[in-house]
């Protein structure tokens, strides 16, 4: 680890399950995060902020060595939180102005993409764009999201204790 690195720069690491210890597979001096398997298990896509902001990467991925090799900015404009589709043809993720987009892949020898498109708008449906809280069908067709409830003002309320005990009398 170097000297120079900060402690809140994030690395990706692979846990092998079948026995074995988990090592780096990604470990820069950057900000890289929430590494998703393509459905073959051959490439890894990313976020990174190794540009200055965060975007999407792509990179093949070998048992137990670490990254290496060609890698391919997906996103344009900044991105985050990318997701698969099942058949391996397509990755998702949120762009910095709150869409989400889509990007086709050709992934082998050669690693072909095409320019991300813009799916929809999240910012009317108020979805909850930083981590997990979405899933996808393997076709790509259709999406769920969690999303961020209003706040509303509270209504108080009174808790009695021991409630049996007073029914009693």
């Amino acid at each position: 680890m170097e000297s120079s690195r900060r402690r809140n720069d994030n690395d990706i690491w692979v846990l092998p399950l079948e026995g074995g210890q988990p090592w780096p597979w990604l470990n820069k001096q950057f900000n890289d995060a929430l590494g998703r398997f393509s459905p073959d298990g051959k490439w890894i896509a990313y976020q990174s902020n190794e540009s200055g902001r965060i975007e999407i990467y792509l990179q093949a991925f070998a048992p137990g060595a670490p990254a290496s090799g060609g890698r391919w900015q997906l996103s344009t404009n900044s991105g985050a939180n990318p997701l698969w589709r099942r058949d391996g043809r397509e990755l998702y993720y949120i762009s910095a102005d709150n869409k989400l987009m889509a990007v086709e892949v050709t992934l082998g020898e050669e690693v072909k993409y095409g320019a991300p498109k813009e799916l929809f708008a999240l910012d009317s449906l108020r979805v909850e764009t930083i981590g997990r809280g979405r899933a996808m069908t393997g076709d790509g067709q259709r999406f769920l999201f969690t999303t961020i409830e209003e706040e509303t003002s509270l209504t108080p309320f009174t808790v009695v204790q021991n409630w049996m005990a007073e029914a009693k009398k």
